[in-house]
């Protein structure tokens, strides 16, 4: 349907689009349809109000510009952290009757901050982060991997994923008043999918 932008954040838009019937189907329509189809109706936008603010999140490294592949903003997180988070839940394991996985730590963590965009990620080991890099070979060489929990890509499909305020304040609190930082995607830019964002 066009529209036409009004003053005074007014939309102009006409109806006579929607009509089910055909004014000519009906004599007495014809003229009705003629009337509206010459006159536009204009409707008052409401300005939309955020209820809650959203975090701001810092500025993505200059290397994200130009790096072939997604930065991640988030926490390294350990597979025996993700697992305390799970058992400290209360809730029963999810997958696996008698063992708790990395899926209940990230519920745990979705749960108590009540942010659902928070996926577990591929990071590149920093300096500051070396303990929490994994045995295993990472995709790049020279390069080692580490578990993640971000809640925020440099995606622009996802750009709209920003947890409020109050979401970053719980989780930094399950994260230990950690500050969140940007991190390189381990994986290929055409793995990006295989997270399932």
């Amino acid at each position: 349907m066009n529209s036409i932008r009004g003053s005074d954040d007014m939309i102009i838009s006409p109806f006579a689009a929607i009509s089910l019937n055909s004014p000519s189907s009906h004599p007495s329509l014809a003229n009705a349809a003629d009337e509206v189809a010459s006159k536009a109706t204009m409707t008052q936008i409401q300005p939309h109000i955020q209820k809650k603010p959203l975090l701001t999140i810092p500025v993505t490294p200059k290397a994200a510009r130009t790096a072939g592949r997604y930065y991640f903003y988030g926490w390294p997180v350990s597979f025996k952290r993700l697992i305390e988070l799970a058992e400290k839940s209360g809730y029963p394991p999810q997958q696996y009757p008698d063992e708790y996985t990395m899926v209940d730590g990230l519920r745990y963590v979705q749960r108590v901050s009540g942010y659902k965009w928070a996926h577990p990620t591929l990071g590149v080991v920093e300096p500051d982060c070396e303990e929490y890099a994994l045995s295993g070979r990472a995709p790049f060489p020279g390069e080692k991997a580490m578990y993640m929990i971000t809640v925020f890509t440099n995606s622009r499909a996802l750009a709209d994923r920003r947890p409020t305020v109050h979401q970053m304040q719980r989780l930094l609190q399950i994260f230990d008043y950690r500050e969140p930082k940007w991190y390189k995607d381990a994986r290929p830019r055409e793995d990006f999918s295989l997270y399932c964002m």
